[in-house]
């Protein structure tokens, strides 16, 4: 637990928040069972619920490998007056981690995000965290031109995996971006960011970022799902392709099937010049002519 203090007021910052820490906060601030119960557990929705003596915002960020994979989901819970901001992090090394260190190294220059109160402090803490997406689809950007310029490469079940990756990873970054919109609106109605003109342009932009954030996960979403289309629909030509060889083998050995069949049961019925060696080795030359001559013919059509 670090504390960064202006004036009387006092930014409490926790990650992975242990019991004792908790326990601070109760009694410090004097906080409702019920909110240091959703502290002390995970919320898997974002809220936003106004108190008498203060907010409660709870908000959800992507946590990204170093790859630049989705890797799971962090949450942030936010609980401010005019008094004091206490923002608990359920990972440690998160975005507003860095932030809140920044500010601790330059307290100069931190003033600023205090002066405007807590509202504006809130507001740049949203946009630290929606500020983490960029990162994230710059590597869609990439992943997809990649996989684009690679597809007709024929590695084709490769690909596909990749493809699959892709898509969990908009799937699941999309799971979290979604449901905070209508949160940051209700947050943003509230009276002292609505009347207030400053606060009221930075609360737009918020707005703003995160729709358009979805709308780059959602073309980022149908391009994935157009070249899982395409990259199905090549394997399935391959597909095709090796079934059409395989059945044009089966058809064109036929003949010699049907032939070594009946000389086989019947040899010593024929005349005697099928019993020459000569004969025999011209019908096997002849079947095979005609066999390769057949091959031939299919794999022209084939093309």
């Amino acid at each position: 637990m670090r504390s960064i203090s202006h004036k009387d007021f006092n930014w409490i910052f926790i990650e992975d928040a242990k019991a004792d820490d908790i326990s601070f906060i109760q009694k410090e601030f004097d906080l409702h069972p019920l909110i240091i119960g959703k502290l002390t557990t995970p919320l898997y929705r974002p809220q936003f619920s106004d108190h008498k003596d203060y907010i409660f915002l709870v908000m959800h960020y992507p946590i990204f490998a170093e790859n630049g994979s989705f890797l799971e989901v962090g949450e942030i819970d936010v609980l401010a007056n005019e008094k004091f901001l206490i923002t608990v992090c359920s990972h440690k090394d998160s975005h507003l981690g860095h932030f809140f260190e920044q500010c601790q190294r330059s307290i100069e220059g931190s003033k600023k995000y205090f002066q405007r109160g807590p509202l504006f402090l809130i507001l740049i803490i949203v946009a630290q965290i929606l500020n983490n997406y960029y990162t994230f689809l710059d590597r869609l950007a990439k992943e997809t031109e990649r996989i684009e310029n690679n597809i007709f490469n024929g590695k084709e079940s490769r690909i596909l995996r990749e493809i699959s990756y892709l898509q969990r990873d908009i799937l699941d970054v999309r799971r979290v971006i979604k449901p905070q919109l209508s949160v940051f609106r209700s947050f943003f109605e509230k009276e002292g960011i609505a009347n207030n003109e400053f606060l009221k342009v930075y609360a737009q932009e918020i707005v703003s970022t995160n729709v358009q954030i979805w709308n780059n996960l959602e073309n980022y979403w149908e391009t994935a799902n157009a070249l899982h289309g395409t990259n199905n629909t090549l394997l399935s030509y391959k597909l095709n392709r090796v079934i059409y060889i395989l059945t044009a083998f089966s058809v064109c050995f036929l003949p010699v099937n049907l032939i070594a069949f009946i000389f086989g049961m019947n040899a010593a019925n024929f005349p005697p010049v099928f019993h020459k060696i000569q004969v025999i080795l011209s019908m096997m030359a002849g079947v095979m002519l005609i066999t390769a001559l057949f091959l031939v013919i299919l794999m022209k059509r084939g093309r």
